[in-house]
């Protein structure tokens, strides 16, 4: 009998016994191939484990750093691995940011963004005590990851990421639409179908989004916590008035102020990242971190805290 024929007779019989000849030749994650690697990654996410797809997605991107999709798609993958979305954001925002303001009270003691008077009291809070702020404190290098890798791919399909996303550019929704077709357009010249770059750019932004805005929350934290402003929520008649600050001096509270306006242009550039995304996709609902309607909520909610600080504070520059 020929060698040739013993061959197949042999390989036959091992399939036929069920095993898989081919076992063992190939590792997931094991490639240098940028694309074998995403695939890899995408077999992973399938089965939970968003772990080993960061893992796969870091070490695409570092066989080649101009790859839009393994860029686009590591941001959200980090985000997807420590469970943050809009959702957890939106929790931590409603404790954080005040709802309206009014003037400042003119105590010597203390300086307060509210008025005192008859049936106001103001009760200290103090949101940071949450699980939701303490799981975001957690991520803070995962955020800071996913905001440098994302800020790469703006650079990279964009003319320049001087201000990241900066309310001057973007300001029109048609330049919103052309900056997601332009990441969409990237991640589909790979030979994807047009619906699958769409979806993976729609996730890219929210990402950014969620690292942009987080990151701008926490900082301002620090500067809040360094200038000893303490949150307090207001009632009026028996009646919650929402949230206020006050600080030690009213020196205190200025230079607070000046704190929060270096943080403005990086609270922008989240909410334009969520409004470009929740607009490119018309007006598909879906839910948990995807959802469209909580993406406009979080723009329109930065849109309004940057009206009201520069209301409040309109003589304040960064320093």
């Amino acid at each position: 009998m020929r060698p040739a024929k013993l061959f197949f007779l042999a390989l036959a019989a091992i399939i036929f016994a069920g095993c898989n000849v081919f076992e063992g030749l190939y590792e997931e994650g094991a490639s240098d191939d940028p694309i074998v690697l995403i695939a890899d990654a995408d077999i992973a996410l399938e089965r939970g484990d968003t772990q080993a797809a960061v893992s796969y997605l870091e070490k695409a991107v570092q066989q080649d750093p101009n790859n839009i999709r393994a860029r686009a798609k590591l941001s959200s993958t980090i985000l997807k691995r420590d469970r943050i979305d809009v959702l957890l954001l939106r929790s931590v925002v409603d404790d954080f940011l005040p709802d309206g303001s009014a003037s400042k009270s003119g105590s010597q003691r203390q300086a307060c963004r509210y008025t005192d008077g008859p049936g106001v009291s103001a009760t200290p809070i103090d949101y940071r005590t949450s699980s939701e702020y303490q799981q975001l404190l957690a991520a803070v290098a995962s955020l800071q990851a996913a905001q440098a890798n994302g800020l790469r791919l703006i650079e990279a399909v964009t003319a320049s990421t001087s201000q990241n996303l900066s309310p001057s550019r973007y300001a029109t929704a048609a330049a919103r639409t052309q900056l997601f077709n332009a990441v969409s357009g990237s991640i589909q010249t790979e030979g994807l179908p047009e619906s699958i770059a769409r979806s993976e750019a729609a996730a890219f932004l929210i990402a950014f989004g969620l690292a942009e805005f987080t990151i701008s929350i926490l900082d301002l934290d620090s500067d809040l916590t360094t200038n000893q402003i303490q949150w307090v929520r207001l009632t009026r008649n028996g009646a919650d008035a929402g949230l206020s600050i006050c600080a030690p001096t009213q020196a205190q509270l200025d230079a607070m102020a000046a704190a929060v306006s270096c943080e403005i242009p990086q609270f922008q550039s989240g909410g334009i990242a969520f409004r470009t995304r929740a607009e490119s996709l018309g007006a598909r609902v879906t839910g948990g971190s995807n959802d469209q309607s909580l993406s406009l909520e979080m723009a329109d909610e930065v849109d309004q805290f940057v009206a009201d600080f520069q209301a409040e504070f309109s003589a304040t520059t960064c320093s």
